[in-house]
């Protein structure tokens, strides 16, 4: 079976953190996976951990929180 990986389980732990919200642009900036919901809820997901961040200010110029939101751990 193949393992999945660190950026699909931060995906998956924020989907299920916020089930009602649509994601509506993702965009891979360097190590950074960025999540833009409906109604202006950002992310960024480190795509070495899959940990998740609260991004301030404008999405893809934001500041990302210091310590994550949600973290992923190991399976």
């Amino acid at each position: 079976m193949a393992e999945i990986s660190k950026t699909r389980q931060g995906l998956d732990l924020l989907l299920a953190a916020y089930p009602a919200a649509v994601p509506y642009k993702m965009q891979n900036t360097g190590p950074w996976l960025c999540v833009d919901f409906m109604g202006g809820k950002r992310f960024a997901i480190w795509t070495e951990t899959g940990n998740v961040y609260h991004v301030r200010g404008i999405f893809l110029g934001g500041e990302v929180e210091d310590d994550p939101f949600l973290v992923v751990t190991p399976i």
